[in-house]
């Protein structure tokens, strides 16, 4: 019967062990994927917004290319004599 009441003490020693260092380990593994999340969340995120300002990028990029078309055309207006139509 000694035996029995050792064995049954023991037994819930045991898992009362195992519980403690399981029931941390478990949050450890939740804290991580969230994390894993957050990260990938915050990744896909930044992907949008890179892509976004390089493509700004590129629109000015142009805009600029045509105003100093523009720029040039009016230059060249300036230099044929047309200073009628730029001179107010």
């Amino acid at each position: 019967m000694d035996e029995k009441i050792y064995f049954i003490g023991m037994l819930i020693v045991s898992i009362a062990t195992l519980i403690a260092i399981v029931t941390p380990l478990v949050k450890l593994v939740t804290s991580i994927n969230k994390l894993t999340n957050s990260v990938n969340n915050l990744s896909e995120k930044y992907e949008n917004i890179n892509n976004t300002v390089n493509s700004h990028g590129q629109k000015i990029e142009e805009h600029d290319k045509h105003f100093v078309k523009v720029d040039c055309e009016i230059d060249n207006l300036k230099e044929k004599g047309d200073k009628k139509k730029w001179n107010h």
